[in-house]
């Protein structure tokens, strides 16, 4: 009897632990089912909230995003037209009358270099060759306003180079477009920049560009750009002195004028040699003992590869 109190005593136990333990977990599933549901609950309440919220700015936010509009375009509009100070344009289309004030203009320059001791070659043409040549046609009226821009940019460049005292004006070249159709490149289109040659040759000699083939948009603003550019090329004999000249005058000048690439060449030393002499206790005077300096620097071949931007007027689209 003894014995059989001891064991239901001990499946007493046993069976109130395993009913203790049930209960934990049955109390533990109870609470973490009623956390999730909590914060399921915080999560459609958040996820109505988002689709209750109206999606349209607010007409503070419209107001403010329209005066950023406008004084963007202010900004812009002023950075254009500053861009745009001092550049040339033309409207002219009578071939007869370009004719005509192409060798005005080339009457002009001659003169300006011959006022200012600049040497150039006998009937220079500035780049329009094929205009001063025995029976040669007259443009299309289509290029005659960028013909027209093209020649007033070379007397402009003439004039800077002849202010700057060059000692000669060797050549000088345009992109050549006449003849071919007006196409409208991207804003991204390659310039007219040509590798340097293995030697400097007289640009007479060379084409306008790398394939000989005019560039018809040279000038062209395209329909979704800004800005078009002419491309020239120059090269004169200058001082070192000269050349610092020019480059602050195209800096410092109205035009938009980036210049592209300068190829500079010297025939001569940097310094001089002086002879030995026989008696040493013969004086030398200051100038004769100089081997190097301004003051015995002689000319060097110096090209210019440079354009010269031309951007849209504010408003205009056409």
């Amino acid at each position: 009897m003894f014995r059989k109190n001891i064991l239901l005593g001990v499946f007493g136990v046993l069976g109130l632990a395993v009913l203790g333990t049930a209960s934990y977990l049955l109390h533990r599933g109870i609470s973490a089912f009623s956390s999730t549901q909590k914060s399921l609950r915080g999560a459609e309440r958040e996820l109505t909230g988002y689709y209750a919220r109206d999606p349209f700015p607010s007409p503070a936010n419209v107001a403010r995003e329209l005066r950023n509009t406008e004084m963007l375009q202010k900004w812009f509009a002023e950075m254009m037209t500053a861009l745009a100070e001092g550049q040339v344009t033309s409207s002219e289309r009578s071939p007869s009358i370009f004719v005509g004030e192409l060798g005005r203009s080339q009457s002009r320059m001659e003169a300006a270099a011959k006022s200012n001791g600049v040497d150039l070659a006998d009937d220079f043409a500035f780049g329009f060759d094929r205009y001063f040549a025995a029976g040669s046609e007259l443009p299309p009226p289509d290029d005659v306003p960028r013909l027209t821009e093209q020649l007033l940019l070379v007397e402009r460049l003439c004039n800077l180079l002849f202010g700057a005292k060059v000692a000669r004006l060797v050549g000088l070249t345009r992109e050549q477009f006449e003849g071919g159709s007006v196409s409208r490149p991207s804003p991204a289109a390659p310039s007219g920049l040509r590798p340097m040659p293995s030697s400097l040759r007289p640009l007479t000699a060379m084409p306008a560009e790398p394939s000989g083939a005019p560039r018809a948009g040279a000038g062209v603003i395209p329909d979704d750009g800004t800005y078009g550019r002419y491309n020239f090329a120059v090269e004169v004999i200058a001082t070192e002195r000269v050349l610092r000249e020019i480059l602050n005058r195209l800096a410092s000048d109205e035009l938009f004028v980036v210049v592209n690439a300068l190829w500079v060449r010297k025939d001569q030393a940097d310094i001089k040699r002086i002879p030995q002499r026989d008696d040493a206790k013969e004086v030398m005077y200051k100038t004769d003992r100089l081997v190097s300096g301004p003051q015995l620097e002689t000319p060097i071949q110096i090209r210019l590869d440079l354009d010269v931007y031309k951007f849209r007027e504010v408003g205009n689209r056409g």
